[in-house]
């Protein structure tokens, strides 16, 4: 398991989300003959904003550098006291101001730009991975949410499956929502909680890639190794 951590947090701006995540996940090369395409949109407040759309076509794919077999992002619900796993993400209804006082009330940029659906969700087998995340972490308090807030975490979550969904490559996104705390014992635990939802994700995904090849002899206990491996990063 190769992970990639983004060097720094994303700015708490709608701008900022819609022009950083599909660069961040389909990053364009520097080849000028692979062109990078730009939308310029107007918002309500009437600030005018530039998104950034790497190419779809084939050629274009290959060179555009890695591709993330899971994508997981991370933020702060300073009100739970327990990590969550997201479910799902809404397109409307960001009315929410960022740190620059901007809101999306009535924002139809991903409806008419792309035609995107109102409710996007992980493309993982959800339930399958929640029980191996529980099982890995028997003495947390773990849960899986269908609120993400409707804010900015909400708002990348649901900006990352996009850019999977548009391509037609499952929605391999997960956000994960963790509570308030700065101490080294706070910290080593939340690693321990990320570590494991790693290895519940892969060890789900292993299983269920093996079954669609049709790989005889392939176990289920093989699939749940992989957390148990994991528990001891």
């Amino acid at each position: 398991i190769n992970i990639h951590a983004h060097a720094h947090p994303i700015e708490v701006s709608y701008s900022s989300v819609r022009a950083l995540i599909p660069t961040l996940l389909f990053p364009t090369p520097n080849d000028p003959a692979v062109e990078t395409t730009k939308s310029v949109y107007k918002s309500l407040d009437g600030h005018v904003h530039i998104i950034t759309k790497p190419p779809l076509n084939e050629k274009a794919d290959e060179e555009a550098g890695a591709k993330y077999d899971i994508v997981i992002h991370i933020g702060l619900a300073s009100g739970r006291g327990y990590y969550s796993i997201e479910t799902c993400a809404h397109r409307d209804g960001y009315v929410k101001e960022d740190i620059h006082h901007q809101e999306l009330e009535g924002d139809t940029f991903w409806r008419d730009e792309y035609g995107a659906p109102e409710v996007l969700t992980p493309s993982f087998d959800f339930v399958d991975v929640w029980r191996r995340w529980k099982q890995g972490l028997p003495y947390e308090d773990v849960r899986p949410s269908i609120n993400a807030g409707r804010y900015l975490c909400e708002f990348i979550f649901y900006a990352s499956m996009l850019e999977f969904w548009r391509r037609g490559e499952g929605e391999r996104c997960m956000f994960l929502h963790v509570p308030s705390g700065s101490s080294e014992e706070e910290m080593g635990r939340g690693r321990r909680v990320v570590l494991a939802l790693i290895a519940a994700v892969v060890g789900s995904e292993i299983v269920k890639r093996s079954r669609r090849k049709g790989v005889k002899g392939y176990r289920e206990e093989d699939g749940m190794r992989i957390m148990n491996e994991g528990d001891g990063c």
